[in-house]
């Protein structure tokens, strides 16, 4: 153990609460993100009686964060206290109001209107923010019915704060505050935003009463951890739409979509929480592209005209590719093979990786990813939750993808594009680089997969008719 572990240690066995263990655990965290710290973190937090429900909810939000940018923390005990940590702030929380929640009967509920919940709207190059509008879409375009987007802003706020190590706050475009209306596809939507100071009680309480007074035929909340959704739904039944590929979400929805069968971890913390056999529903996740409307080649980014080049996108690349996934970059790049990273503007912590520090380039940030992908050969993913949307606009563009099984790209690729791990990765990378008749006939597979995943209509439609079957049977 380092120094300033020993320190860190000797904090915690001097800790006079559980207040103070929590910060302490966090700071442990901060330094090495260890699963039983983790654990012990969580458990802190449900032992405490002293934490306001608010409190409870950034504690959530803060885990959740941790949890999904580090894959090896993901295991069934620690989902299952994050799970516990949203439902003991939601009971809190419902202490507190000044109404009792009573269930709307559906004999009374406007089917002509939905409520689309989402707890962070930022603009269409936000997975989340295109996942409620591709949804509102079908909503409207196909169903008829008005649509109301209500951005709740709960996502990851520093309402409820307390001393936490590496503290997180979600992005928030406060210009949106003054909109009322929203834009896609040639539909417009009505729009509701709430300032960043959520969860806040007078808030909450004005929604409900807007619940109330509204009472819609459906409720749908993109994303999965919104307190509000979890109020809303004991007087509607709430259905979470996820805005990934990766499977089970922390809700406290009757009802969520989920991309395949659960797997045995998921299965047994649904269990746990007592959630009924028919919260889970199967159903395809699926995306709209954005059209692209500019279009370059290798010369005018500065990129080799004659390498195979390997593309890896995402703004968080420099948090999400773990050493090992670097080291695997470093031994197949070569002049031959060469990496484009997009989304970031540096590479980090690639001094000691001579052929990675050679052989790649840092695009930066970029609007319009279909032209960049355009001009690659192989899309590249790192082990981590995030980056379905860039997956499929590369099978749009036939270019394979290759991952593992884990998250959100391993849910699109199936069993076509996975490999076993990162030696298996780097080997079929290789392969990929020198073979080009496999490479043509992957080509023609990512094409395939590509249009599967670019049904949202039929896919959602279908998801809103299961959704209104058990409403109705409930």
């Amino acid at each position: 153990m380092g120094e300033e572990m020993e320190t860190i240690y000797k904090e915690l066995l001097n800790a006079k609460d559980n207040r103070e263990k929590i910060y302490i655990y966090s700071k442990c965290l901060s330094v090495e993100k260890r699963l039983d710290w983790l654990l012990e973190l969580e458990q802190s937090i449900l032992n405490s009686c002293d934490l306001p429900w608010d409190t409870l909810y950034f504690l959530f939000g803060q885990i959740g964060r941790m949890i999904f940018m580090n894959p090896a923390l993901e295991t069934e005990e620690s989902v299952f206290r994050k799970w516990r940590i949203l439902e003991k702030s939601l009971e809190g929380c419902k202490r507190n109001l000044s109404h009792q929640l009573e269930s709307i009967p559906i004999s009374q509920r406007n089917q002509e209107l939905v409520i689309m919940v989402i707890e962070q709207f930022l603009g269409s190059e936000h997975g989340p923010t295109k996942t409620v509008l591709d949804r509102s879409y079908v909503v409207k375009h196909c169903l008829g019915k008005k649509v109301l987007i209500i951005n709740t802003a709960e996502l990851m706020s520093l309402e409820g704060y307390v001393p936490f190590e590496g503290v997180t706050c979600a992005s928030y475009i406060p210009e949106l505050l003054a909109t009322e209306s929203c834009q896609w596809q040639g539909e417009s939507f009505s729009y509701f935003q709430c300032e960043q100071n959520m969860p806040n009680l007078p808030v909450l309480e004005m929604l409900l009463q807007t619940i109330r007074q509204l009472k819609p035929g459906m409720v749908i909340c993109v994303g999965g951890g919104s307190l509000f959704a979890g109020l809303v739904n004991e007087m509607i039944p709430v259905l979470t739409v996820g805005t990934t590929q990766s499977g089970l979400y922390t809700t406290m929805a009757d009802y969520q979509v989920v991309n395949s069968a659960l797997n045995p971890m998921n299965r047994a913390i649904v269990e746990r929480m007592k959630r009924k056999k028919e919260h889970v529903i199967e159903g395809t996740f699926t995306f709209s592209l954005k059209t692209q409307k500019e279009y370059v080649t290798r010369e005018m980014l500065g990129l080799p005209k004659d390498a195979f080049l390997l593309a890896l996108v995402g703004g968080r690349l420099n948090e999400e590719m773990s050493e090992q996934f670097l080291q695997m970059l470093d031994e197949v790049l070569s002049e031959q093979v060469q990496a484009v990273f997009i989304g970031i503007d540096e590479l980090k912590n690639s001094k000691k990786y001579q052929q990675l520090q050679r052989y790649s380039y840092c695009l930066g940030f970029c609007s319009d990813v279909l032209s960049r992908l355009e001009v690659c050969d192989l899309y590249v993913n790192p082990i981590r939750k995030g980056g379905a949307t860039s997956s499929v606009e590369a099978l749009y563009k036939k270019k394979p993808i290759i991952t593992t099984g884990f998250g959100d790209v391993g849910g699109v690729a199936e069993d076509i594009f996975v490999c076993k791990d990162l030696e298996d990765m780097k080997n079929q990378i290789l392969h990929y680089s020198q073979d080009k008749e496999f490479y043509k006939a992957q080509s023609v597979l990512a094409e395939k997969q590509a249009e599967k995943y670019m049904d949202s209509t039929g896919a959602f439609l279908s998801i809103l008719e299961e959704y209104q079957r058990r409403m109705n049977a409930q």
